[in-house]
């Protein structure tokens, strides 16, 4: 209890209003009260005649936390009474008991005549109140990037000159480049990393947040975050929860957006190179973040700003990575679904003819966790303006429900991608047992005739399938014939795969069925699983160009009917010399393997040429810089020069992709296959098989088309700049000439 009373006694009261309660103390000093109201209301004067009553210059009042005469002197900028002060005896060091001193009063306040008072009456530059805050920390804080923020700017100059140093940190950890770049001010950012400070650019507080994080977070200016950039600030550094300033930009609170700031300010994270395939700590990538905004339209724009920062984020290449992103961008964004898929496959080489290709299928867009999409459902904040239920097929544990989602949600046309149209084929061979007949890999296969583990059964299915069915098979050939034959394909892949999608969510209900023992249920579902029961493992990996012998053909074939490993390996060892037992791998039919292919190498280009250009952009714009060899010789406009060393990110967002339609309308188009005239990049033409030992590289016109158009750009920017130096250099000439020649006439006349 008296704790709790000397706490209140030492509580400042000077910024009470009408409705702060009156707390029970020590009455303050009546001769300081009226120093007070002389000091606010700049009579010095009374100042004068107060001091000469005895009251002290030093005195410290208890009811006002501790607070000196200077203080206030130096709160209200009255420099005359600061003045009085000092000749009357006053300590510039003495604090409060917060620790401030009239150094950091004036540091605070942006007073320049009077902090000019303090430091040439001896007050150190550095002093600390209690939480390790220095005037400079006090002076970046308050700061502001509008007119009045000159005078913190000239009070910053002031104490670095006078010895502040710049990597002092306060209890927090933090610099008072972090509280530029929190207020942010860029004039005072670039004073703060000038010499000694371009150490501090990404020192990190006790959060693990660096100046970008803090003008992501708290600054609203665009010139605050692009100074620190310029000044090499680390774009991708991560804090004490993994999350970069991308994420900061694209997960903001709802309550905290501000749409115009953090539109520009995604594109220009985004422009000079922010990594969008970086996670946190929860494993969520900005994608996901800002995914997760859709789950409330807090205000009327709200849903054009993710809009335009989920289609910025996908086209530089950002991944749809577990279900719940999936369903939100079905929900919201259907045209970006095939795009955001697209980099769910992966290749480890270029060289689509290498026996070393291994194309990696993520499948994690496609599994759900229900468990998860109820938390976050739970921890949404509670919005009347839009209530927004989970999908029922959402809410059951299978591993078909994101694509029984995708049909209950209208959306059948997404079962053509090959992501999808890869997970229902091997999904379907886990469900069937037997697999599917594919006839063209069975009948067309260009490659030479090896015997697999499934060609004779399918040749004497194939036979009796036609026998029994001959009638019916040529009465739907002759109706292919006089209608729309492609359009019709189209119409029967989607209706299979939904067939498909149908009987396996049937086959799934039926093996969850209470009446089977739960033992049974677990290993019936496991036999049809793809992810053998494990839901974090949901990347399958195929190889292309891996070809089987005629002995590794019939180990495979005798593994699947005896169920004994072990013994044919010792078998095969025995009889077989050199024998190595393989291991059973996915396969996928030509045409879905040549298309999952193509998808991957295009990809694994795009990164390489991004990744490259971006590099090239750094070396550009190091040799730009002021001061360097290039920039004494040849003077680049400054419209240019921007140009230069950061290409805009409209630019290199029209490489990864064009959308095709910015409706979320259902349409009857293909967005996946092109026309079968139109269709260049089948397996046969590019398989290893038929087209020898070729190696063919993915062409990319519109981006070889780009670069060529900046390199004109440049030339041309670089002939006008050569032409307007030479027209300059040729008038300075002849007006010497003329000078020396009027001056040559002279000595003659002389």
């Amino acid at each position: 209890m008296a704790g709790f009373r000397m706490l209140l006694r030492s509580s400042s009261v000077e910024d009470a209003g009408q409705d702060t309660p009156i707390l029970r103390g020590p009455q303050p000093d009546s001769r300081f009260v009226a120093l007070l109201e002389a000091l606010k209301k700049r009579d010095l004067a009374n100042v004068k005649t107060l001091l000469g009553r005895g009251l002290s210059p030093n005195h410290r009042e208890p009811a006002r936390g501790n607070r000196t005469p200077l203080i206030y002197a130096v709160k209200h900028d009255f420099t005359e009474a600061v003045l009085e002060l000092v000749a009357a005896g006053a300590n510039v060091n003495l604090a409060d008991a917060a620790g401030i001193t009239p150094l950091h009063m004036a540091a605070g306040g942006g007073h320049l005549s009077t902090l000019r008072i303090l430091l040439s009456r001896g007050a150190p530059p550095d002093p600390i109140d209690n939480h390790a805050r220095t005037p400079l920390h006090y002076a970046a804080r308050a700061a502001n990037p509008g007119p009045g923020g000159s005078n913190f700017v000239s009070v910053v100059e002031m104490l670095l000159s006078a010895g502040a140093l710049h990597g002092r940190r306060d209890a927090d950890g933090r610099l008072a480049l972090h509280n530029a770049a929190t207020a942010g001010s860029s004039k005072l950012i670039k004073i703060l990393v000038r010499g000694r400070g371009s150490s501090t650019i990404n020192f990190k507080d006790k959060e693990g947040r660096t100046p970008l994080h803090c003008a992501v977070l708290g600054a609203r200016s665009l010139d605050a975050v692009t100074s620190l950039l310029d000044f090499g600030a680390s774009i991708n550094s991560q804090d004490r929860h993994g999350d970069t300033a991308l994420h900061m930009t694209a997960g903001r609170p709802y309550n905290h957006v501000d749409d115009e700031f953090d539109g520009m300010c995604l594109e220009q994270l985004l422009s000079h190179g922010a990594s969008v395939a970086a996670k946190n700590n929860e494993g969520l990538n900005a994608l996901s973040l800002a995914l997760r905004r859709t789950m409330w339209w807090g205000r009327p724009t709200a849903r054009d700003y993710v809009l335009h920062a989920v289609q910025q984020l996908v086209a530089k290449g950002a991944c749809i990575q577990d279900g719940f992103a999936m369903w939100r961008m079905v929900e919201s964004f259907p045209s970006l679904v095939p795009i955001g898929l697209n980099r769910s496959f992966r290749a480890n080489t270029s060289a689509r003819d290498s026996p070393l290709l291994q194309l990696d299928l993520d499948f994690g867009p496609l599994t759900v966790d229900s468990q998860q999409l109820c938390e976050i459902q739970r921890q949404r904040p509670l919005n009347p303006q839009a209530e927004l239920p989970l999908p029922p097929p959402l809410l059951r544990d299978s591993e078909v429900s994101m694509l029984h989602y995708i049909m209950w949600a209208g959306r059948k046309n997404l079962l053509k991608h090959p992501l999808c149209h890869a997970f229902l084929h091997l999904k379907w061979f886990k469900v069937m047992m037997t697999g599917e007949l594919d006839y063209e890999s069975t009948f067309l296969d260009p490659s030479p005739p090896l015997p697999s583990e499934s060609q004779v059964l399918s040749i004497c299915i194939l036979v009796v399938f036609i026998v029994l069915v001959f009638i019916i098979l040529s009465n739907l050939l002759v109706g292919l014939a006089v209608s729309d034959m492609y359009a019709i394909k189209q119409r029967s892949e989607v209706l299979r795969l939904t067939r498909h999608v149908e009987l396996m969510v049937q086959v799934e209900n039926l093996f969850r069925n209470s009446l089977i023992p739960r033992r049974l249920q677990k290993c019936l579902l496991n036999s049809i699983s793809l992810t053998s029961g494990n839901p974090s493992d949901v990347i399958v990996s195929v190889y292309p160009n891996r070809t089987h012998g005629f002995a590794d053909t019939i180990f495979l074939l005798l593994v699947r009917i005896v169920r004994s490993r072990k013994l044919l390996t010792k078998i095969f060892e025995i009889f077989v010399s050199g024998f190595i037992a393989p291991e059973h791998v996915p396969s996928l039919p030509s045409q879905l393997m040549g298309e999952a292919v193509n998808m991957a190498l295009r990809e694994h280009e795009l990164d390489k040429r991004e990744e490259r250009l971006h590099l090239r952009a750094l070396q550009v714009g190091q040799n730009k810089q002021p001061g360097s060899a290039q920039q004494s010789n040849t003077q680049v406009p400054v419209t240019l020069r921007s140009s230069i060393i950061r290409p805009s990110c409209v630019e290199r967002a029209s490489w990864r992709w064009t959308l095709a339609s910015d409706t979320d309308v259902e349409e009857d188009v293909d967005l996946f296959h092109p026309p079968l005239q139109q269709q260049s990049s089948t397996w046969s033409t590019w398989h290893p098989a038929s087209s020898g030992t070729q190696r063919n590289v993915l062409p990319d016109s519109h981006a070889r088309f780009e670069e060529l158009r900046k390199l004109v750009l440049n030339l041309q920017a670089t002939v006008e700049t050569l032409s307007t130096t030479v027209q300059q250099n040729q008038s300075t000439y002849r007006t010497a000439a003329t000078v020396l020649g009027a001056h040559s006439l002279n000595d003659v006349t002389v």
